[in-house]
């Protein structure tokens, strides 16, 4: 028998909260940083976060795959009908800055798409929740993108120099653009209706976009690539890029980004 997602739901916040404690504990503090790779850093509060989530999600749901960005995919994916897809702390660098803005991304992940996703900012203590067909959330009220429906004067997340970029085929207007190192988080904040858009023509790994995904559409949201794709979980793992947007943005924004190959 298929475990109830509500109950999941409630085994997936527990444990996000007890993550969140691990997290403080290190935040603006002295720990060991290490790069994974060139430009990736890794802490320490990463992997205890990681250790802890992975014990305490998978104590509970044994029969559930499990793929975290601080491990070596076991291969558990391939076989269960649930994955938790984990990204322990999404925003590292803005929390080696001492930036509150990072965040817990957590999803579930049912044929090939997030069926329940969990993020988390344990310094705003925002928490947004989202159970497919049953709507988002942020710390238990109902969440809707903006009704935005103009790229001008938009809340745009991303870069501000890229924006700037000759490449592109038509200047943009003018708009209130903001940084948020953590994918997850960005895509949270559009779906509230806190900011209008975000775009990263960079490729993003499903662990951070899995989550996002289906609180953004539960939310009334747009998210796919930037050339409208659908997001497919649980294969390659890596997807090409990133447009999260309200739906008065998506046509104007998919017809600026159709030229990037």
């Amino acid at each position: 028998m298929t475990n109830s997602l509500d109950e999941d739901m409630k085994i997936t916040i527990k444990a996000v909260r007890g993550a969140s404690e691990i997290i403080l504990s290190y935040f603006k503090t002295d720990y060991e940083i290490r790069d994974k790779s060139p430009n990736n850093p890794v802490t320490a509060a990463d992997l205890a976060t990681d250790k802890f989530l992975k014990t305490a999600l998978l104590a509970a749901r044994p029969e559930y795959g499990w793929l975290s960005e601080e491990e070596i995919d076991d291969g558990t994916r391939h076989h269960a009908k649930r994955t938790w897809f984990v990204d322990p702390i999404d925003g590292t660098r803005a929390f080696i800055k001492g930036l509150p803005h990072f965040s817990i991304s957590i999803a579930l992940v049912e044929k090939k798409q997030p069926v329940l996703g969990v993020i988390y900012n344990p310094v705003t203590e925002e928490l947004f929740t989202a159970i497919k067909g049953n709507g988002a959330f942020k710390n238990g009220v109902p969440i809707k993108v903006s009704q935005t429906n103009e790229l001008e004067n938009a809340r745009m997340l991303g870069a501000a120099h890229m924006f700037q970029s000759k490449l592109w085929q038509r200047e943009w207007p003018i708009m209130q653009i903001n940084q948020r190192n953590s994918i997850a988080y960005r895509m949270a904040l559009i779906a509230s209706g806190e900011f209008d858009c975000a775009i990263a023509t960079t490729s993003k790994n499903d662990w951070d976009l899995a989550a996002g995904t289906l609180i953004l559409n539960e939310a009334g949201g747009f998210a796919t690539d930037h050339l409208g794709q659908a997001f497919v979980f649980n294969e390659t793992l890596k997807q090409r890029s990133l447009l999260a947007c309200c739906q008065g943005l998506k046509n104007e924004l998919l017809a600026r980004l159709a030229h990037i190959k």
